[in-house]
């Protein structure tokens, strides 16, 4: 196991730091930036409170050669659990290979946290990977757990590079740049972008 740790503090409110993700744009900045060749809902359902589904990634990688020769040809598609808390503002998320969910996986989850400063928050991911392979279970787990981890700060990059430009419009007078959003939130109506299949 190889635990992964994301922190990063943000200028504005809890709720706004935790929606953000949910920005069907957002979503497409960040399909891109993970190098997404496509994503599929494979099931997904939400209430006042909860929101859960799952999503299959197929990205645009290659497993590296020396892992195919020990573990054989698999493809680094994953699947995507989530579980959205929208009353505690708490996305817990489980991974797994396609090709091999009970050797391949990790989970955690993503939070907000109040900052050390007045009208700062921090977002938070703690979590988990696992890797069961004879010969190569250390190394892979290693340098899966550093390409999440990375890939997780692109997250709170692509979430900071938003938060300031809304703080940019609140300095100039404008008003705070509506959220599309793809999940329900409060008496709000929307049409989900959460289609299965």
């Amino acid at each position: 196991m190889k635990r992964i740790s994301v922190r990063r503090e943000l200028q504005t409110s809890a709720e706004r730091a935790f929606l953000t993700y949910y920005d069907r744009r957002f979503e497409q900045e960040l399909h891109k930036a993970i190098r997404a060749k496509e994503v599929k809902t494979l099931s997904w359902e939400e209430d006042d409170e909860v929101a859960k589904g799952t999503l299959l990634v197929v990205v645009r990688r290659r497993i590296p050669e020396w892992a195919t020769r020990i573990v054989g040809p698999i493809t680094p598609d994953f699947t995507i659990t989530d579980r959205i808390d929208k009353k505690k503002l708490v996305h817990e998320v489980m991974i797994a290979s396609v090709a091999m969910p009970d050797r391949i996986h990790g989970k955690g989850r993503w939070s907000i946290e109040p900052g050390d400063r007045p009208g700062w928050v921090v977002r938070v991911f703690e979590g988990e990977v696992h890797v069961k392979l004879p010969m190569v279970a250390r190394m892979l787990e290693d340098k899966l757990a550093k390409t999440l981890q990375s890939e997780f700060e692109r997250i709170n990059d692509l979430i900071a590079e938003r938060i300031d430009r809304d703080n940019e419009a609140l300095a100039q007078g404008r008003p705070l740049p509506p959220l599309d959003l793809f999940i329900q939130w409060g008496d709000e109506k929307y049409t989900s972008s959460r289609r299965v299949g």
